[in-house]
């Protein structure tokens, strides 16, 4: 009688155990229309950069095809379908130049580097023709690139360095005058490699900028620095943080899980043996990034988490303790159009 009531209290237990086992992983998805406006700002700005690449076939690939722009213009063999090694197109001859009135000079490091000064001093007028700008300010760009050859393997390094003093102008246009200016500082570099014999590739970069830039009243600062590392199936972010900041807002995002993204994932992906191009997929399929802001006086933050690395478009939005299931595509328009209700009743 007793080992019954024991075997009884015991399957009691193991139910209730069960049971709240299955509610802790039942994840409830919060509304999206419980989205912040500063959230759903970011996921427009994201989504709307996002459909436009899927569109044109390309989500971000010009950091990696620019590492390979060497490697293919050494190796005329890896001209694809339809292009020549030489270069046959008809430029038109422009009757009127484009005339600088900067100071150029430019110098060969002992370092192996080459230095580029573009110097507008306190200001000068350039252009073509009726096309003329006010300019002034300096630009300083130090910049390196190597490369060899192994066999089958092709390897390219560069490197790149950026200063902007009061750089900038105006701009005349039918009676309009449109001012700029920018200061900061950017450096780039990275290496890659292709081989020729089972056409793969792999390569790293890495950046940082800080930059100060003005447009007529509004002026904006921007920092950044990040990693990068691909191959023909992926690419990996492993470190990135960018800020942003104008009078009346602030957003960062830093990487805090690496970003991944797996070439595969896009169903019409271009030929990478055929072209030396990658298109990407439309989002990351792994990895987390977290997301902070100060705007029109409120301040807070957000996680966007990209999944597992299943091929889809799902991101998850932390935000408040609350949890958002989105397709970035198929949810775009609801996200954006629950914006435009919150922003016109006040939310």
């Amino acid at each position: 009688m007793l080992r019954s009531r024991l075997k009884s209290l015991l399957l009691v237990a193991l139910t209730a155990f069960a049971a709240a086992s299955c509610q802790e992983n039942d994840t409830v998805y919060a509304d999206l229309k419980d989205l912040s406006p500063e959230a759903r700002k970011f996921f427009g700005l994201q989504g709307s950069m996002q459909r436009t690449a899927q569109a044109a076939g390309n989500s971000g690939s010009s950091m990696i095809n620019r590492s390979f722009g060497a490697a293919r213009a050494d190796n005329p063999s890896l001209a694809v379908s339809g292009e020549t090694a030489s270069d046959s197109t008809l430029v038109p001859v422009d009757p009127q130049p484009w005339v600088s009135c900067a100071v150029i000079t430019q110098t060969e490091n002992p370092d192996g580097t080459t230095t580029y000064i573009t110097d507008y001093g306190d200001g000068c007028i350039e252009g073509s023709g009726d096309y003329q700008y006010l300019m002034h300010g300096k630009l300083t760009s130090t910049y390196k690139y190597n490369n060899t050859k192994a066999g089958s393997v092709y390897v390219y390094d560069y490197f790149s360095r950026t200063k902007m003093e009061n750089y900038g102008g105006s701009y005349f246009y039918n009676g309009d005058t449109s001012s700029w200016m920018n200061n900061g500082r950017s450096t780039y570099s990275g290496s890659s490699s292709y081989d020729t014999a089972d056409q793969t590739f792999s390569g790293n970069y890495t950046w940082s900028d800080s930059s100060k830039y003005g447009y007529e009243k509004d002026t904006y600062v921007s920092n950044s620095y990040g990693n990068v590392v691909y191959n023909e199936k992926k690419s990996v972010t492993s470190a990135s943080h960018y800020e942003y900041a104008t009078g009346a807002e602030y957003y960062s995002t830093t990487v805090i899980l690496p970003l991944v993204m797996d070439y595969s994932c896009n169903s019409f992906a271009a030929s990478t043996t055929a072209s030396l191009r990658c298109v990407m997929p439309a989002t990351y399929v792994s990895g987390r990034e977290r997301i902070e802001y100060s705007r029109d006086g409120v301040a807070g933050s957000f996680e966007i988490d990209y999944g597992d690395g299943t091929c889809d478009s799902i991101i998850t939005i932390y935000e408040n303790g609350k949890i958002f299931k989105i397709d970035v595509f198929a949810d775009y328009e609801r996200v954006m159009t629950a914006e435009a209700v919150s922003g016109s009743t006040g939310g």
